[in-house]
Order: C-alpha cells, then structure tokens, then sequence
C-alpha cells in the first residue's frame, strides 16, 4: 500500500494510514527490521488519534468474527492467538496485548489506570490487528475507521463531516481542554487496566 492510496486523508490521518499499513503488513510477513521502523513512525504519532483509529478497526474485525456478541472465552481465545503467533517471531507482551484488546471493546477502563506508553502501544497494535485480519484487506478496515471517526466527530448526528475536519475537531479539543474534575472516558486504547475475571456477554453498542 503506498501514500497515495490515503491521498483524500488530511495529514495527520494520512500518516496514522502509512505508517499502520506499513507495520501490518510487515507483521504479515513476519519481517522484525521494517516492522521496528513502521512502529517507530507510528509511535512517533498522536496516540489518542491513533488509538482511535487502530481500535476501531480491531473491534470492527471481532464484531464481523463474532456478530452475536462476545463472551470472555471469545476474548481469551483472541489474546491467546496473538500472543502465541506473534511470539514466535516479535518480543510480546502480553498485558499490553490485553489492554489493547479490552481497551478497543470498552470494557475493564478506570480512569485511575495509567496510559500506555506510545511506543508499547504502537509496537503491539499492528501485531494484534495482522492476527485478526488473516487474508482480508486492511484497507478496507482503515477507510470504515476513518468514517466511523468521521461520524462520531460530527457536531450533530445528521451533520456529515470530512475526515480532515473529524482530526481538526480532536485536535482542537485537546488544545482548549479545561481544568476540570475527571470522568468516565470514551474507549480508548492508552490506559491499562484489563484486570482477571470473567466477562459478561458483550455486544457492541457504541463507538468511540
């Protein structure tokens, strides 16, 4: 996949693009020395954009696995998988693959759990969504992402807006972010927090 298949994207998401393609299909390959180096561009990145748009292309690929909804077996069973297939080739941690795999469905999030660093995140990320894709297209995951970012970014519910305008919003959001007492927060892939137990069954409802 080259740059200018995201040519419509803004910078910013353009970038998230390159740089998560690149590291997926190095994943794919199984190749460590071009996989480090997608990784490094891809941490180098804004976190919270990229969480948003790598999270939503892993809960997308576990809802199209699994449409009547998720257990903790299901989830047990998809960690598992990674960590084992991935390890074979990459240095994996697997409480990071747990966040990353909780954190894109919503569920085990406090806000007293610190963020993941950038560079955890970004080095298991593509590992995790390469291992859910198998032979499907990761384009065609990142381009819903997109839109589902778009939608989610929009002012009002009938109002569309670009994707360009969606990274604006967020950006400018963080900027004028005021003091104010903390509360529950949207999905996210940066914070911890995947602790033990069972899982009820789980079915999507909301996007982040």
């Amino acid at each position: 996949m080259t740059s200018s298949t995201w040519r419509h994207l803004p910078p910013a998401a353009r970038a998230i693009a390159v740089a998560a393609t690149d590291a997926v299909e190095a994943a794919r390959e199984r190749d460590p020395d071009p996989y480090d180096a997608a990784v490094d561009r891809l941490a180098a990145l804004d976190p919270e954009q990229t969480g948003r748009v790598l999270g939503a292309v892993v809960r997308s690929l576990l809802e199209e696995r699994h449409p009547d909804g998720l257990d903790g077996d299901d989830i047990r069973a998809a960690l598992e998988h990674t960590v084992r297939t991935a390890g074979t080739w990459y240095e994996v941690d697997p409480q990071v693959m747990v966040v990353l795999l909780v954190g894109a469905l919503g569920i085990h999030e406090t806000d007293e759990n610190a963020p993941l660093p950038p560079r955890a995140l970004a080095a298991h990320a593509p590992l995790l969504v390469a291992d859910l894709l198998q032979t499907r297209s990761f384009a065609r995951y990142l381009e819903s992402a997109f839109t589902e970012i778009q939608r989610s970014s929009s002012t009002t519910p009938d109002t569309p807006v670009s994707a360009e305008a969606a990274f604006r919003v967020c950006a400018a959001r963080r900027q004028r972010k005021p003091p104010r007492k903390r509360r529950k927060k949207p999905p996210s892939w940066g914070r911890a927090g995947a602790g033990g137990g069972g899982v009820a069954r789980w079915r999507a409802t909301g996007r982040s």
